[in-house]
């Protein structure tokens, strides 16, 4: 995708480009002439006629009046007969265990998104993401309770080389310790086995790539998924990690001006200075040019991140043509567009 959209060399600018298409525009930190992509609010959302359809079918529940045809009474298929009576109706407001299940997921992801940006729990709104399709998983002992135990181990990691270093924990300052945290983190979280997933289509483009209980799981992920844990793993030791918008690959970012860093969670690499551009070149296959200033741009804020998520899994289900759970993840995204109008950014 990068090669239809990326020209050499590519500038990454301080100022973000701005592209109107729809209640708000996407921030990407690349500037390539007045060519951008598409905005991730507007017209790349709203679900198609099919989409909307099987969106109600999922969620109404089995609400026809037709007594020749079974319908969902919690977890059992019942057949009725005529001497049944009439079947719930749409007007009854008949939903079954699933459609409650389904429904109270995306309010608890809604009740999330909806805070100001910089309140918006990240890791958490991402991993409740995964609830358009497993609405009832634990969120606690699937994602948070690992997460916390991968913080705790990087957090002696760190200490642990902070005092081979010869500096008692905590007295390494600015662009090194950033730098030595964010190159400590990769080491420790390849170690315990994460990497990014296969480049192939069908290692790729797949759903569990994007959903984080199933990443820590399978130590698999393609790079925003994995970014959330290199993210959420890194503040444990306070290394400040946050998102680089760059289309086509997300890079997480680091420290200000000219010690400025990146880290790369497919590859688990990082670089800092005149090495940052190296790193994206390569990621690209093309020669980057990065303006001095890039680090000094808007961060990404929670809501956008959280919006590339769930695009990603969108584009997944429609290329696999899954309509039904491409009808429940626009949703969230729906839920995410409407965080996004507000002015609370």
């Amino acid at each position: 995708m990068a090669s239809t959209l990326l020209r050499t060399p590519i500038v990454l600018s301080a100022v973000p480009t701005v592209q109107t298409t729809g209640s708000l525009s996407r921030r990407c930190c690349f500037k390539q002439g007045i060519r951008t992509r598409p905005a991730f609010f507007g017209t790349v959302f709203p679900a198609t006629a099919c989409i909307q359809a099987a969106w109600r079918k999922s969620w109404q529940g089995a609400g026809s009046t037709d007594s020749s045809r079974p319908y969902r009474s919690g977890a059992r298929i019942i057949r009725r007969s005529s001497d049944d009576g009439p079947g719930p109706s749409d007007d009854e407001g008949f939903v079954d265990d699933l459609s409650l299940s389904l429904r109270a997921a995306l309010d608890r992801f809604q009740t999330e998104v909806q805070k100001p940006d910089s309140d918006i729990d990240l890791t958490l709104a991402a991993a409740l993401l995964a609830l358009h399709a497993y609405p009832q998983l634990d969120i606690e002992a699937t994602v948070l309770s690992p997460l916390r135990e991968l913080s705790q181990g990087f957090k002696r990691r760190a200490w642990g080389l902070e005092q081979l270093a010869g500096s008692s924990a905590g007295t390494l300052a600015g662009a090194r310790r950033e730098a030595s945290l964010a190159a400590a983190l990769c080491s420790f979280l390849r170690s315990e086995g994460f990497q990014g997933c296969g480049r192939s289509s069908e290692e790729y483009y797949v759903a569990e790539n994007s959903m984080l209980h199933k990443v820590l799981e399978r130590r698999r992920g393609i790079p925003i998924s994995l970014a959330v844990i290199y993210r959420e793993v890194g503040r444990s030791t306070g290394l400040q990690l946050w998102g680089a918008n760059f289309p086509g690959h997300f890079f997480l970012a680091y420290g200000q001006g000219p010690d400025a860093g990146l880290l790369d969670a497919f590859s688990g690499r990082t670089a800092a200075g005149p090495e940052a551009a190296e790193l994206v070149s390569s990621v690209f296959g093309q020669p980057v040019s990065l303006d001095p200033n890039w680090s000094s741009g808007p961060r990404l804020p929670n809501v956008m991140f959280l919006a590339r998520m769930a695009r990603n899994l969108q584009n997944v289900y429609e290329q696999a043509g899954n309509i039904g759970q491409a009808a429940r993840i626009v949703q969230y995204s729906q839920v995410l567009e409407q965080a996004a109008s507000t002015e609370r950014l």
